[in-house]
């Protein structure tokens, strides 16, 4: 259901990845990028590995973004999974089209969507978070919002809240 509706959120009003934007992974094929629209942000995405495989999901610190999981999208040990990492809402390339709450309660709304969408798409295999920094401290929120939707987390270096 969630993919179904990607390309018609993707028509209704998301920016596409500026011409300014120079992406990491531009010459890697098996590297994809997207945005998907959550409310008053672009959700910058970098999708990796098998898309049938386990779903993982990267989520950054502060500063940071997508790019910061680089190295896992492409080790070869890691490709029967599916990996995605994302920029979270206002960093790295997920843009705020208009002024949005950028509090934990926010951004855990905002991609605790786009966590259900992946797990609603693949109901029988469970999906891991792998976070750090601020986003090792995000994660937990999301949990608590979202515990039908997360299997497993890995928190690397919380900071506090």
């Amino acid at each position: 259901m969630f993919f179904a509706l990607t390309p018609l959120v993707l028509v209704s009003g998301c920016l596409a990845l500026s011409g300014e934007y120079e992406s990491r992974f531009a010459d890697i094929d098996s590297i994809s990028e997207r945005i998907v629209c959550f409310n008053a942000v672009d959700l910058h995405i970098v999708d990796g590995g098998n898309p049938a495989g386990q779903p993982v999901v990267f989520i950054h610190g502060t500063p940071g973004s997508a790019e910061f999981f680089a190295s896992y999208l492409l080790h070869p040990d890691l490709q029967d999974l599916r990996l995605m990492s994302l920029d979270r809402p206002g960093w790295g390339t997920s843009l705020a089209r208009n002024q949005f709450d950028g509090t934990l309660a926010a951004q855990s709304a905002m991609l605790g969507e786009f966590l259900c969408g992946i797990k609603s798409a693949n109901p029988s295999q469970q999906l891991l978070i792998v976070a750090h920094s601020y986003g090792a401290t995000l994660t937990p929120l999301l949990v608590m919002d979202y515990p039908q939707c997360i299997s497993a987390v890995l928190l690397l270096a919380g900071a506090a809240g």
